[in-house]
């Protein structure tokens, strides 16, 4: 069997449907990069995270970094710059208002950042062989007062009935089950879920508008995510096995169509080309590049950030970590 990597998003995109893994992390299909909406809430939620890690990562003021994030995007998308400089108040303010209500509630006071947009990994053992889970984290922290480690995520979200339903979320228990498999001597206590709802926070809307959840987990949780998370990686890697072996793709990865469709998959249009006879090979090479499915875990815009401020740190030259790392938590 195959030696594959799959992060959390890969084993959702499987279990929601095949053939969206197939084009994307099989095939390695994915938008080209001129034509992806510059303007949608997960490119906003993106821009909140690069000033999320200059100001966390960095000791930059995350409104300049805002700035800076908007400049380029501007300039590489002309053509939407109205709607990208509408949408910049929505970030500066979301981003300003949280750090007073962070210094008022003291969220930080009892943590240590360790990393900002850390990528972590793992081998997991399953029937077929080993498999690499992998991670970016937006934060890893360490809790001063009793030594805990814990991620902390960053959500620009429309509303925070999300709390109501964490607990379910099977990225925090992705995240902490990698985090105890790399090192199972350290205290992993969990993660830190950090929503700013998307808000101007005008006169008239309506507080909250900043929200973190502390979510943990026992051992019963973390053995019981090992064992679906093996389950999965033997489906995914049986699949992988048959399509490699010429199996037709329309019956190994056959899709699961529902609403999804709309909002979760950009093969959309190609999906039933791939059933009725058309050249949906023709389709997928004059619309999408092929590509790593896992290169956004790069340093992206937050260099481009860092360079502009000035404050690109010269230790990097030389392979040092930016932040030093503390004893409890260096094998992460």
């Amino acid at each position: 069997m195959p030696d594959i990597q799959l992060s959390n998003s890969t084993i959702r995109t499987y279990k929601r449907c095949r053939r969206h893994w197939y084009l994307a992390y099989f095939l390695k299909w994915g938008t080209a990069p001129h034509l992806i909406n510059p303007s949608t809430t997960a490119a906003l939620g993106t821009r909140v995270h690069t000033a999320m890690e200059a100001y966390y990562g960095y000791d930059l003021d995350p409104v300049e970094a805002l700035d800076v994030v908007y400049q380029v995007d501007t300039f590489d998308h002309p053509l939407h710059e109205e709607v990208l400089l509408k949408e910049k108040s929505y970030a500066v303010a979301m981003v300003k208002g949280y750090l007073d209500w962070a210094a008022e509630e003291g969220i930080d006071v009892d943590l240590r950042v360790v990393a900002t947009e850390r990528v972590v990994s793992v081998q997991l053992p399953t029937a077929h062989g080993m498999v690499t889970l992998v991670a970016k984290l937006d934060q890893l922290v360490q809790r001063e007062s009793d030594g805990a480690v814990l991620f902390r995520d960053w959500k620009t979200v429309g509303t925070l009935a999300k709390s109501n339903h964490l607990i379910l979320d099977e990225q925090f228990r992705f995240y902490h089950l990698l985090l105890t498999l790399m090192n199972p001597h350290a205290r992993v206590d969990g993660g830190l879920y950090m929503m700013l709802l998307r808000s101007k926070r005008t006169a008239r809307a309506i507080p909250p508008f900043y929200r973190q959840d502390d979510i943990s987990y026992n051992d019963h949780d973390v053995e019981s995510m090992r064992l679906r998370t093996v389950e999965v990686a033997e489906d995914i890697q049986r699949t992988q096995a048959r399509l490699e072996a010429g199996e037709d793709p329309r019956r190994v990865a056959y899709p699961s169509p529902g609403d999804h469709c709309r909002w979760a998959c950009p093969f959309t249009n190609v999906c039933p080309m791939m059933d009725d006879g058309s050249r949906w090979q023709d389709a997928l090479m004059g619309n999408f590049v092929q590509q790593d499915p896992y290169h956004y875990y790069g340093s992206q815009m937050i260099d481009t950030v860092r360079s502009v401020l000035g404050k690109m740190d010269t230790r990097e030259e030389s392979g040092e970590p930016v932040r030093p790392q503390h004893d409890s938590v260096r094998p992460f």
